[in-house]
């Protein structure tokens, strides 16, 4: 078995989906035909890599939404918004 789908595996069960996506990434780099367990393990690490970020985005909108502001406190939330979205958008 391929070192890296391996420590995937050993990272999926410890909940670090974070290490499980980049455990899998060069093994995505390198083939062009994936099983459908490679193929599952990495909609797995993927979802469940982004599902907290755009869940964290929608909460944070919601609250903006029904809670007014000082001009300080509406500047860090939206620092800690642009934040999150960075990460998001370098993790798709």
């Amino acid at each position: 078995m391929n070192p890296d789908l391996f420590m995937a595996k050993v990272a999926e069960q410890a909940e670090r989906y974070d290490d499980m996506f980049e455990f899998l990434v060069p093994l995505f780099k390198t083939k062009e035909h994936y099983t459908p367990d490679q193929r599952n393990l990495f909609s797995v690490a993927f979802k469940q890599l982004i599902t907290p970020k755009r869940t964290t985005l929608r909460k944070m909108k919601q609250y903006e939404q029904y809670r007014n502001y000082s001009e300080t406190a509406g500047k860090a939330m939206d620092g800690y918004t642009a934040v999150i979205e960075a990460r998001l958008q370098k993790d798709c």
